[in-house]
């Protein structure tokens, strides 16, 4: 399964996978997933990365790589505003 994202950079596809709660996840990196945890547990969140994206730290594409890094679901991802002029699709 993958989920196709067209973006205003281009068009990407990452692996996914049907979770127990019937929602689509793109397939997260273990390690990434574990550092962000042991980020969050020492101040660092996702409301400070979006921050740095707003600040023009990060690209679209890197938002969206990280996000589908750490495993966000794709009805999360739709509901992220940075990603509003995105359109996600699911290839089984």
């Amino acid at each position: 399964m993958l989920i196709k994202a067209k973006t205003p950079d281009g068009t990407f596809t990452y692996p996914a996978h049907k979770g127990e709660d019937g929602r689509i996840y793109a397939k997260a990196n273990r390690i990434v997933r574990q550092y962000v945890n042991h980020a969050k547990n020492r101040g660092l969140d996702l409301n400070d990365i979006a921050e740095n994206y707003s600040n023009e730290l990060y690209t679209l594409k890197e938002m969206l790589d990280f996000y589908m890094a750490i495993g966000y679901s794709l009805n999360g991802l739709e509901e992220l505003s940075y990603f509003q002029f995105c359109n996600f699709t699911v290839e089984e």
